[in-house]
C-alpha cells in the first residue's frame, strides 16, 4: 500500500507513522482537491482491510511546531526501536503549506 501511495502522489514523503496513522506530505501543488479525494476513495476501497479513514488538509503552524519537537526528541533518543504490529491505518496526506506565487 505504501508503494502505491508513493507512486500515485509522487513526489511525496512519509512524514509520520504513529499509532495506526500514516501521515504523508505531498510535494506537488499541481493536484486538485477533487482529484485527491477521488484517489483516496479509490485507495480506501482497494485497501479496505487496512484503511479505516483518511483526511486531507493543509499543513498548520501547529504541525510545523510538532515536527520540530519530534526532531529534537529523535536527536536526544537515537537507536530506540519499536515492535511492528498489523493494524488498521488512517492515511492523512498533507498538502504543502507553501504555495507557488
Amino acid at each position: 500500500m505504501r508503494n502505491a501511495i508513493a507512486e500515485k502522489f509522487a513526489p511525496c514523503m512519509l512524514k509520520d507513522n504513529h499509532q495506526n496513522v500514516l501521515q504523508y506530505r505531498l510535494l506537488s501543488t499541481a493536484l486538485e482537491w477533487d482529484e485527491l479525494f477521488k484517489t483516496m476513495e479509490d485507495f480506501k476501497m482497494t485497501y479496505e482491510d487496512m484503511i479505516e479513514d483518511y483526511s486531507l488538509n493543509e499543513t498548520s503552524l501547529e504541525e510545523v511546531f510538532l515536527s520540530f519537537a519530534r526532531k529534537q526528541k529523535e536527536y536526544r533518543m537515537p537507536g530506540k526501536k519499536k515492535k511492528k504490529k498489523k493494524r488498521k491505518l488512517l492515511i492523512m496526506p498533507m498538502i504543502p503549506f507553501f504555495e507557488k506565487w
